[in-house]
């Protein structure tokens, strides 16, 4: 119980800013917006809607969560506060009166979101029957909006057994099931994703692809590392249209290393010529293009309207300065490797 608590004081807070400490009728704290619960308990549980304590600085009043009685408490004493606190109650007691009107897709987005409480994803699961099997989610984004009609087209293009929802006016989350992929890993049911929207919409989208579940209980941790991914790759590896959590994995582990120990690996990997190479950003575009198209010298030359014969001559120019001849999957994983310190450092 105290866990949906908490959920529906987030979103209070996400709404008013304010944090609210909670307290059941014995006096006993047992929910918070904040880190810890409050020092400062109600003096007494016998005042009627709202009470005042002026010596703490805070307000104390009434409200019934799923039938049971509880005590909030807000910081601050004047009429301001005092409007809070009556906001805050109609917010808690609509949000809970609302439950049972809610419709699939506002509770997907609610469980997605992280927002709905155990009980409910069981409900969801029951009256949807929504099964427990391997899936993951796909978080598409689009800087230039339009979520509604790219989840409308995914939703009509995908079997049943996937969920598809707008998040915001930006991102679309998808729930795949990994048993209707027919052999293709996420990163490739991905890619064909993004090959079918481009066709009918902007090409000016991005999508990230968080790790596998079990249990739908766990749908939020997957688009949680699908926006992860997403945002972290896209910073990185600007041209790349889809991201997975392995790569902003590698990211986080590297972010958090002491900076001199980065600059130490790159002194080790780079002389002064490699560093002057790094600092050429069309030889860097140039790696990365040949990474994108799988090592592939035609493909990658084709897509940057180059000859051959140039592209093959830039491959040679990176290997003499870094030392790495990328036409090798370990010297290209290095490489970028180098490429990301850089930029952590930058």
């Amino acid at each position: 119980m105290n866990d949906e608590l908490k959920l529906i004081l987030k979103s209070v807070k996400d709404k008013t800013r304010i944090d609210v400490d909670v307290f059941n009728e014995a006096l006993v704290p047992v929910a918070t917006t904040k880190d810890s619960y409050a020092t400062a308990i109600p003096p007494r549980a016998d005042f009627d809607e709202m009470a005042i304590d002026r010596k703490n600085n805070r307000i104390y009043f009434r409200f019934k969560f799923l039938e049971t009685p509880y005590i909030g408490s807000l910081i601050g004493v004047s009429e301001v506060e005092k409007n809070y606190a009556c906001l805050i109650v109609n917010l808690l007691e609509n949000i809970t009166e609302r439950e049972d009107e809610l419709t699939k897709d506002e509770m997907l987005k609610r469980i997605i979101c992280g927002f709905a409480s155990k009980r409910q994803i069981i409900k969801f699961t029951a009256d949807y029957a929504v099964l427990d099997r391997l899936r993951y989610v796909v978080a598409v984004y689009s800087a230039k909006g339009g979520s509604e009609s790219v989840a409308e087209f995914l939703s009509k293009k995908l079997l049943s057994e996937d969920l598809v929802i707008a998040i915001d006016e930006k991102t679309v989350a998808l729930v795949h099931s990994e048993e209707l992929s027919f052999d293709q890993s996420p990163m490739e049911f991905a890619l064909s994703i993004y090959r079918d929207l481009v066709k009918n919409f902007t090409s000016d989208l991005v999508i990230g692809v968080g790790n596998p579940i079990e249990n739908f209980a766990e749908v939020e941790s997957s688009f949680k590392q699908a926006v992860s991914s997403l945002k972290m790759g896209n910073y990185f590896f600007m041209k790349t249209p889809v991201f997975t959590y392995a790569d902003y994995v590698l990211i986080q582990m590297l972010e958090s290393m002491p900076r001199f120990k980065l600059n130490e690996f790159l002194d080790m990997l780079l002389d002064e010529n490699g560093k002057e190479l790094f600092d050429d950003e069309e030889m860097v575009q140039t790696a990365e293009a040949f990474f994108e198209n799988d090592l592939n010298v035609s493909e990658a030359a084709r897509e940057m309207y180059m000859h051959r014969n140039t592209l093959m001559y830039r491959l040679d120019k990176i290997q003499k300065a870094t030392k790495l001849n990328i036409k090798n999957f370990s010297d290209a994983v290095t490489f970028r490797l180098i490429a990301i310190i850089r930029k952590i450092l930058a």
